[in-house]
């Protein structure tokens, strides 16, 4: 199996340096670009990632001009996640809209977001297709989940395991919720709040 190729933005030392470690871990290359969207834009046409990180706003290009270049370019079948320091509904939507699979509120658990682009790119624990994975994101903003909520990731995981497994349903309180809890690090009670 090819390694899988992610490349990012640097999004500060500590943050890029737990990413790095949090992939390189799963056997993922890692490549960090400086936080400039022009030089990021570069960086992908050469080392055509499977997966990119970027800030939402970079000197240069930001991270929907980067996306919507890789488009007229004819990039395909690039995961996009974006990370931010603030919370803004209406450009998360405009993301995720846009493409980009997941927005990450600044900080945020380097391995979680590991565990994320695994999942996302069927590899990991709860691996659904990249379909999949687009659709729910794409249902969630439709109806206004804000992202960095944490209730956001819960019902996501809840759709993305029923719809692996449909007998979930059938166990809400006593299958469902303790999964959740157990991928998100959380109890069952907190899930089902």
């Amino acid at each position: 199996m090819d390694k899988i190729k992610f490349l990012m933005s640097d999004t500060g030392a500590e943050i890029t340096a737990a990413c790095r470690e949090a992939l390189e871990q799963k056997g993922v290359e890692v490549t960090v670009v400086e936080k400039d969207g022009l030089k990021v834009l570069q960086k992908m046409l050469a080392v055509r990632p499977q997966v990119v990180l970027l800030d939402a706003f970079m000197p240069g290009l930001d991270a929907i001009s980067v996306k919507q270049r890789c488009d007229e370019k004819g990039i395909q079948n690039v995961l996009f996640f974006v990370t931010g320091s603030f919370t803004d509904d209406v450009l998360e939507s405009e993301m995720m809209q846009g493409g980009f699979s997941f927005y990450f509120l600044k900080p945020f658990d380097a391995s979680a977001m590991a565990a994320r682009v695994m999942a996302a790119l069927g590899r990991g624990q709860a691996s659904h297709p990249v379909d999949d994975e687009r659709t729910v994101t794409e249902i969630l903003h439709q109806i206004g989940v804000p992202a960095h909520i944490k209730g956001y990731q819960f019902l996501r995981d809840a759709i993305l395991m029923t719809m692996e497994d449909g007998e979930y349903i059938n166990s809400v309180t006593k299958r469902l919720y303790p999964e959740i809890a157990k991928h998100n690090g959380t109890t069952a009670s907190r899930v089902e709040r």
